[in-house]
């Protein structure tokens, strides 16, 4: 038996085969079209109880299920594209903004990525995927201290935080312009 359920506009489609549950998408936002997609699972589900059909080997059964039946071979993903590296994005963004932004804010942007990719050093020519949040949050640290060398580390640590910290009149820090 299978049962047609909702996420978000797209219908899904579960049930058991061999006391494992699988829930499968159905790729249709139209009801009509989930409701015989959900009959052929049903369907299919008959004709594998009473051994009408096999499951091949290598395919995973709940595509099987879902095909009607028809699915032969696995569903091979399809390659993902190789990421490009964070200096050929800093350069892209650089470029692809320069138009749609004021000339001084374009060029203060620009100025810190330029930081971000000498910081980086060799890993900006690495895929930007291998950048992790503590490159960055390392970054952003050594840049305050180097900007602000006179606040003590909680105070950096809590500015790294708290960007809008600065605004508080309970933080009156010396900072440097």
């Amino acid at each position: 038996m299978a049962h047609l359920g909702r996420k978000g506009d797209y219908f899904h489609v579960r049930f058991r085969f061999r006391g494992k549950e699988y829930k499968k998408s159905l790729k249709t936002r139209n009801h009509e079209a989930a409701q015989a997609a959900c009959h052929l699972v049903e369907l299919t589900l008959h004709r594998l109880h009473t051994g009408q059909c096999l499951v091949p080997a290598g395919v995973d059964p709940g595509d099987f299920i879902v095909s009607g039946g028809t699915l032969v071979r696995p569903v091979q993903a399809s390659p993902r594209p190789p990421c490009p590296s964070t200096r050929r994005l800093v350069e892209e963004y650089g470029t692809s903004v320069k138009d749609l932004l004021a000339a001084s804010y374009h060029s203060s942007q620009v100025m810190h990525l330029r930081h971000l990719v000498k910081y980086l050093g060799h890993r900006a020519d690495a895929p930007a995927d291998r950048i992790a949040f503590r490159d960055l949050d390392q970054f952003l640290k050594a840049r305050l201290a180097k900007r602000h060398p006179r606040l003590d580390f909680p105070a950096k640590f809590f500015l790294a935080a708290q960007p809008t910290v600065q605004a508080l009149p309970l933080l009156r820090l010396p900072l440097a312009s």
